[in-house]
């Protein structure tokens, strides 16, 4: 009896770990282009193309004097090349 209850232990953690490491899907990040012109005082909306939805977004610019951006929506400050960052469960996009 006590091999059995053994057993039955083992096979249920390993059958648990095997439907949560099933059910971790991977997230794929990507944009539909890779650079976008603008003009100072022009906005524009980035969507990004996930996998999976209701997903939560952090963007950044890397140099907010040239564009800003909240929530995908991206301003045109000043002149000059701003690279622009999404980032969602340990993945990103530039």
């Amino acid at each position: 009896m006590r091999k059995i209850s053994k057993f039955l232990v083992l096979f249920i953690a390993l059958a648990s770990s095997l439907f949560l490491a099933a059910c971790a899907e991977k997230i794929e990040l990507s944009f539909e282009s890779e650079s976008i012109t603008m003009t100072v005082g022009d906005t524009e909306t980035l969507t990004p193309i996930a996998n999976k939805e209701d997903l939560v977004y952090v963007w950044t610019s890397d140099d907010e004097d040239v564009i800003t951006v909240v929530n995908g929506v991206l301003t045109a400050i000043g002149a000059g090349t701003a690279k622009i960052t999404v980032q969602v469960e340990g993945k990103e996009a530039t």
